[in-house]
C-alpha cells in the first residue's frame, strides 16, 4: 500500500501556508533586512492539522505542505531586496501589480527549473557526489526531516501560542505602549560628539536572533555598534543647541549607513571567492555534463535508476524532461514580456542574460545553503553582484528611469531564483532523506510559487500606504534602499557618500584579511547588514542571541527526568511546557504572528480609519517586551511546578 504524498488537502494546506508565510516575511524582511526558512513551523502546523484535526496525514503529506509553504515564503527575499528600490528611487509611485507578480513568478519558477540538474549531485542522499557529500548538509532540511519523523504534533502548541502572542503583542506596542527606546549618549564635553543606543520592542526580531543563534547575531549587533558609537563620533558633529535625535538620524540616512554599503561591497567579492571554489569543486565539465542530461531526459530515467541500484526508482526521478522543458519556454516567455516593456529592442540580450545568469547563481545558492544553511546564506550578496554587473552591462545603452528600472527588475528576477533555489534544495534534501518524491515535490513548489507571487505586491502596497517604506518609514528596506542608491548612481550621477564607501570597505577588507588568517572566521555580510540598520534594530537581534546561548546551556530543568528530559511534569505541576514547550518553534511563532499582527493592524489603519499610538510608556512597553521573551528562557521548563 503506497503512502499517500500528493492530496488535494495536502495541497491547500501547503498553498494556505505559502500565501500567510510569504506575507510574514515580506513584513519581517523589509523591517530587519533579514528573512528566516518556514520549514519547520509549516511541517509542525501541518502535522497537527492533519493528524490532530483531520485525525489523518502521512508523513509525505507534511513533506509537501512544508514544501509549498516554503516556496512561496522563499520568494519574499527576492522580491523585497529589490522591487521596493522602484519606489524608493521614485521610479514607481505604487507597487505595480503585474510588473511584481511576473518579477516574482518568473525568478521563482527558474530556482526550481534550473535547480533540477543539480539536486542528484548536490542533495539526492542516494546519488550524491562522493566529494561534496561531507561538505553539503544542509542543516535546515536535514532538521526539518527529524522532525518529521517524529511526527510530535504536539509541538503546534508553541508555534500557536507564540502566534497568538505576537499578534497581541503587536497590538500593544503599536497601539498603547511606546515600541522603543533610545539614548543619545555625549562622549565628549563640548557635545558635538555623540553615540546612539537603542532598543525596539520587537519580538519577531528577538525571534530571529534565537534562531539565527548568538554568532550571527553578536555579528550584526558588531556591526551597529561599529556605525553608531565609532562612526558617528568620529565623523558626525552634532549641534548640542538642537534637538540631537534628529541630526544623529540625517547623519545616519545621508553618510553613517553608507559605510555598511562598503563592507557589503567585500563581503559580496568573499562571495564571489566562494562561489568559484564551488564551480571549482563542481567542475565546468560536470556542469555541461548535467545541463546536457536535463535537455535529454538521462538524469531521470528509469534504466539510469535501476543501473545506478537505487532501489525504488520514483524516489529518484524528477520531473518528466518535456514538462521542464515547456516550462522553461513559458517562464521565458512571461519574462521576455516583461523585459520587452521596460527595454525595448534590448530585450532580447536582457532575457539572454537572466536566462545565462541564473543558471550559475542557482547552483551556487543550492551548494551554499548545503554549506551553511539558508539563514547564513548570503542571498544580498549575491544580489548586490547581480545588480551591479547588470548595471555595467546597461549603463551604455539606457538612462534615467528606464535604466533603473530594468536593472531592478532584471535583478529582482535572478534574486528570486537563488532564494528560491535556496530554500528548496533544503526542501529537497528533507525529501530524500524520508523517501519522498522529488518531481510531486518540484510540482509542488511549482504551483506554491504560482499561488504566492500574486500576493507580494499587494501586501508591499498595503504596507507601504500605512507604515512607509524606505527613510522616510517604519519599514526601512536596508537591502532594497541601498540597491536604489546605487542604481540611481549609475544611471543619474547622481552623488554617492564616497568617504563613508571607502571607510566601510576598509574594514571589510581588514575582515576578509581576518577571516583569511585569522584564527576565529567574522563573517562579513552579518557585520554589513548591521552597519546599514539602526542600532534599535540589530539590539533585539543581539537579545535572541543570548536568549539562544542561556537556553542551550541551561535548558535541563529540575523537575525533569534527566533519562528522559520529555516526560510529562509530576501531577499536580502545571505543565507549562505544552503550550510554551519548544522554545525554537514558538520564536517562529513570533515571527509569524508579529508579522502577521503588523499586517493586520495595516489593514485596520487603511480601511476602518485607525492609528497608532504616538505617546505611552516606554517602559511599560519593554516590560511586555520582557514578558512575551519569557517563553525563550529555561524558565518555563525549569520552573513550572506548582499547580
Amino acid at each position: 500500500m503506497k503512502t499517500r504524498e500528493f492530496t488535494v488537502r495536502a495541497v491547500l494546506l501547503g498553498l494556505l501556508l505559502s500565501v500567510v508565510l510569504g506575507a510574514a516575511n515580506t513584513y519581517l524582511g523589509l523591517y530587519a533586512g533579514l528573512t528566516v526558512s518556514a520549514s519547520i513551523p509549516a511541517a509542525v502546523i501541518s502535522m497537527f492539522l492533519l493528524r490532530k484535526v483531520l485525525r489523518s496525514g502521512s508523513i509525505l503529506e507534511n513533506n509537501i505542505v512544508q514544501s509549498m509553504a516554503s516556496a512561496g515564503e522563499s520568494l519574499a527575499a527576492g522580491v523585497i531586496f529589490t522591487v521596493p528600490a522602484l519606489i524608493i528611487s521614485r521610479n514607481w509611485h505604487d507597487f505595480q501589480f503585474w510588473p511584481t507578480t511576473l518579477v516574482a513568478f518568473s525568478g521563482g519558477m527558474l530556482g526550481i527549473l534550473f535547480l533540477i540538474p543539480f539536486r542528484k549531485p548536490f542533495i539526492s542522499t542516494e546519488q550524491q557526489n562522493a566529494e561534496l557529500k561531507q561538505d553539503l548538509i544542509y542543516p535546515e532540511g536535514e532538521a526539518c526531516a527529524v522532525v518529521l519523523r517524529t511526527g510530535d504534533s504536539g509541538q503546534a502548541g508553541s508555534i500557536f501560542s507564540g502566534m497568538s502572542l505576537g499578534i497581541i503583542f503587536k497590538f500593544l506596542t503599536s497601539l498603547l505602549v511606546k515600541a522603543s527606546m533610545y539614548s543619545v549618549i555625549p562622549l565628549s564635553s563640548s557635545g558635538r560628539r555623540v553615540g546612539y543606543l537603542g532598543l525596539d520592542f520587537s519580538a519577531a526580531l528577538a525571534g530571529v536572533g534565537f534562531i539565527v543563534g548568538l554568532r550571527i547575531a553578536a555579528m550584526v549587533f558588531l556591526g551597529g555598534i561599529i556605525t553608531w558609537m565609532i562612526i558617528l563620533p568620529l565623523f558626525g558633529p552634532i549641534n548640542p543647541v538642537t534637538s540631537m535625535e534628529p541630526q544623529v538620524f540625517s547623519f545616519w540616512s545621508s553618510q553613517g549607513r553608507f559605510a555598511g554599503v562598503g563592507a557589503m561591497l567585500i563581503g559580496t567579492v568573499e562571495s564571489l571567492l566562494l562561489a568559484s571554489s564551488v564551480l571549482q569543486t563542481f567542475s565546468l565539465k560536470s556542469l555541461k555534463a548535467k545541463i546536457k542530461d536535463l535537455f535529454a531526459g538521462k538524469f531521470q530515467t528509469r534504466s539510469e535508476n535501476k543501473e545506478t541500484k537505487v532501489g525504488d526508482p520514483e524516489t529518484e526521478r524528477d520531473l518528466p524532461v518535456w514538462l521542464v522543458a515547456l516550462l522553461l519556454v513559458f517562464t521565458a516567455l512571461t519574462a521576455g514580456f516583461l523585459i520587452v516593456q521596460m527595454s525595448g529592442w534590448l530585450a532580447i540580450p536582457l532575457l539572454f542574460w537572466v536566462l545565462l545568469l541564473s543558471l550559475p547563481v542557482v547552483a551556487v545558492a543550492a551548494y551554499l545553503v548545503g554549506l551553511v544553511g539558508s539563514s547564513n546564506s548570503p542571498v544580498s550578496g549575491i544580489t548586490l553582484t547581480v545588480l551591479l554587473l547588470t548595471g555595467i552591462i546597461l549603463v551604455p545603452f539606457m538612462d534615467g528611469e528606464h535604466g533603473v528600472l530594468a536593472m531592478l527588475l532584471v535583478a529582482g528576477m535572478i534574486c528570486c531564483a537563488a532564494a528560491t533555489a535556496g530554500d528548496i534544495a533544503q526542501d529537497l534534501r528533507t525529501g530524500s532523506l524520508i523517501g519522498a518524491h522529488p518531481y510531486k515535490q518540484q510540482f509542488a513548489e511549482i504551483l506554491g510559487v504560482a499561488v504566492s507571487a500574486p500576493i507580494f505586491a499587494l501586501v508591499l502596497q498595503l504596507l507601504h500606504e500605512t507604515y512607509g517604506i524606505g527613510d522616510h518609514g517604519l519599514l526601512k528596506a536596508p537591502q532594497a534602499t541601498l540597491f536604489a542608491s546605487l542604481a540611481s548612481s549609475m544611471f543619474s550621477n547622481a552623488p554617492l557618500p564616497v568617504f563613508m564607501i571607502a571607510t566601510g570597505a576598509l574594514l571589510g577588507a581588514i575582515l576578509f584579511l581576518w577571516n583569511r588568517y585569522g584564527t576565529y572566521r567574522i563573517p562579513i555580510m552579518p557585520v554589513a547588514v548591521g552597519m546599514y540598520l539602526p542600532l534599535s534594530v540589530s539590539t533585539p537581534l543581539l537579545l535572541g542571541g543570548l536568549l539562544f546561548h542561556v537556553h542551550r546551556k541551561w535548558s535541563t530543568g529540575s523537575n525533569q527526568d534527566p533519562e528522559n528530559p520529555e516526560a510529562e511534569p509530576p501531577t499536580g505541576r502545571i505543565n507549562l511546557r505544552k503550550w510554551f514547550g519548544d522554545p525554537l518553534l514558538y520564536s517562529s511563532g513570533l515571527i509569524a504572528g508579529e508579522a502577521l499582527g503588523g499586517i493586520l493592524l495595516a489593514l485596520w489603519i487603511l480601511y476602518a480609519g485607525g492609528s497608532t499610538a504616538t505617546t505611552g510608556s516606554s517602559i511599560a512597553g519593554f516590560l511586555i517586551f520582557l514578558i512575551v521573551l519569557l517563553p525563550m528562557t529555561p524558565l518555563i521548563s525549569r520552573f513550572s511546578r506548582r499547580s
